[in-house]
């Protein structure tokens, strides 16, 4: 993922799941918000390394791989004609910045709290 910079200690990357069909390709994209402004699910699920056999979706437009029980659970929650605002630890903190994952970090407990619900 080409993660652009945080701009302030307040912000925090959102993911926007893209309606489609179940055939449709899972599809969504980054965007930057300050905590607290947009509402936005947050998802908790069990997370690990990537395999060569982990399925890709499109972020931005770019094919990216990601864990096997992540792309069920966007499918699952995937509308056929909405979007969906979500926070998912791993695809919004840009995992090899450390310094960008210490503080995001830092934030989660209020990231959860601050999202209208935890999925």
């Amino acid at each position: 993922i080409n993660y652009s910079p945080l701009s302030n200690a307040r912000e925090i990357r959102l993911v926007i799941l893209e309606p489609g069909s179940d055939d449709d390709p899972i599809s969504c994209r980054l965007l930057h918000a300050e905590l607290g402004k947009l509402r936005y699910a947050a998802l908790s699920y069990e997370w690990g390394e990537v395999s060569n056999e982990d399925p890709d979706i499109l972020i931005d437009g770019k094919e990216v791989q990601i864990r096997q029980n992540l792309r069920i659970a966007l499918w699952h929650l995937r509308s056929k004609d909405d979007e969906r605002c979500l926070w998912i630890d791993a695809m919004c903190i840009d995992q090899w910045n450390v310094l960008e994952r210490n503080h995001q970090v830092e934030l989660m407990g209020r990231i959860y709290s601050t999202s209208k619900s935890t999925i």
